[in-house]
């Protein structure tokens, strides 16, 4: 998988480069590839009831839910998940990642 070898490349690379106490590691090299057009259409069959068309968390189901879904356009959430770790939470899920159990693994059905 895509991936898991862009992890692995990064964790090679890293452990053949020692740092010193006050240097940064390197920034992650995990890039997203998709087609926005794709993604919007996917947005809209799997997203869209539970984060609303705008993305702000407010979809017809998010009402019934206890953890509410994530709004998309709040800027502490983008200062705070990148976008490797929101590519995770899709892919394996919420509760794979320390987020709401409702949050679904869309892994196996977007491929």
């Amino acid at each position: 998988m895509k991936v898991q070898s862009v992890v692995l490349s990064a964790v090679v690379a890293m452990s053949a480069v020692s740092f010193a106490a006050d240097a940064k590691p390197p920034k992650s090299t995990f890039v997203l590839d998709g087609d926005p057009v794709k993604g919007e259409v996917s947005y809209k069959q799997m997203c869209i009831t539970c984060h609303g068309e705008k993305g702000l968390g407010d979809g017809a189901a998010a009402a019934a839910l206890t953890v509410k879904p994530a709004n998309f356009t709040d800027p502490k959430r983008h200062a705070e998940i990148t976008d490797e770790y929101a590519y995770k939470i899709v892919k394996e899920g919420g509760a794979a990642n320390g987020r709401s159990p409702f949050m679904v693994a869309w892994g196996p059905t977007l491929g």
